[in-house]
This record gives C-alpha cells, structure tokens and sequence, in this order.
C-alpha cells in the first residue's frame, strides 16, 4: 500500500550521486593546500598548509591527522597537497 512505499522511500539508505551532484559537492568542499613553498624532508604544520577550495585534494576535515607527516616532493604554494606528497 502507499504508505509502506513512503516508508520504504524514507528509509532508502542508498543515496545515488550524479556526476553534476559531485561536481558541486568537489566545489563546495575544502582541501589541504600549502600556505607557503615546502620543501622535500619539511613536515606539514600550522605554519605551512591551510584549506582551500576546491574539495578535490585531501579532506580538510583530515587537517590534524596530516600534522607533523615528512613530505617527499617539492609542494609549492598554493598547491593541492596529495597523499603521493608524504612519507
């Protein structure tokens, strides 16, 4: 019956996103970014990375958990930081 439909739509746990959906959520969110030029062996710090927009990089929610991580690679400023950056 109809409402057990509902119900069940309520309930949908599976939620589909299209490609233009995910373009606006990648816009919309932040990502790590270097604040200044970082050289290979230099650990991120408060000093060092910041958020910034577009979401397409590492979380900015992740911000503490990449704190004191090595970097292997020239980052300069303004850049995206990305997991193949670190050690």
């Amino acid at each position: 019956n109809g409402i057990r439909y509902i119900e069940q739509a309520l309930n949908e746990t599976d939620k589909i996103i299209y490609e233009k959906e995910q373009q606006v959520i990648d816009m919309a969110r932040h990502s790590l970014v270097s604040t200044k030029d970082i050289q290979p062996g230099e650990k991120l710090s408060l000093e060092n990375i910041g958020t910034k927009r577009p979401g397409t990089g590492i979380p900015a929610e992740k911000y503490y958990d990449f704190l004191n991580k090595s970097v292997v690679k020239f980052i300069q400023k303004d850049s995206l930081i990305n997991i193949e950056d670190l050690d």
